[in-house]
Formats: structure tokens, sequence, C-alpha cells
């Protein structure tokens, strides 16, 4: 199954529904970066946030469209604050 609903109203998706809902949330953004504007030509350009973070093991997890965000690789590097690493996507916007 690619749908769950859990007993507090969280929905977790996976395969095709979870692919399904980003490219819904990249549409709703109007395929924008949501902290900083920048526009992201493509949906492979940037990234679908969940707003609050999945937790260890995913046991935070919703993917409601109202719990997810597009991000640009830059702004989503500096949310996550992954200890000063940089995604592949955020090193090239930046020419690295």
């Amino acid at each position: 199954m690619s749908r769950k609903l859990t007993k507090d109203g969280r929905e977790i998706l996976s395969g095709k529904d979870y692919q399904a809902r980003c490219l819904e949330v990249y549409v709703r953004d109007d395929r924008r970066c949501v902290l900083c504007g920048g526009f992201l030509p493509g949906f492979s350009t940037g990234f679908i946030d969940h707003i609050r973070k999945r937790g260890s093991g995913g046991g935070w997890r919703d993917d409601r469209a109202s719990k997810l965000r597009t991000l640009c690789p830059l702004c989503h590097d500096a949310e996550d604050n992954r200890g000063g690493k940089r995604s592949e996507k955020a090193k090239a916007q930046q020419g690295d």
C-alpha cells in the first residue's frame, strides 16, 4: 500500500503516491523556494522539505501537503544544518 493514515492524523505516502505529492507541492509553491523566493526551473532542482522534521526512523513523518514545502538547495541545507555539509545541488548552484 502506498498510503497510510496514522491514528494521530498523519499521512504517510510511498512510491508513486509520494512522488505525486511532491510534484503537487512544487506546483502549489509556484516552482519557487518558499524561503528565498528563488525560481526552481525543474522539479529536480529543489527539495520538497518536511516542515516538521521526520525524526529518527520517520517517527514524525507527515506527508500531507500542508506539512511540506519547496526549498532551493541552499535554503534546504541551511534549514537542515547538517554539520556544515552541503548537498551536491547546493554546490552546483554556487558553482563549486
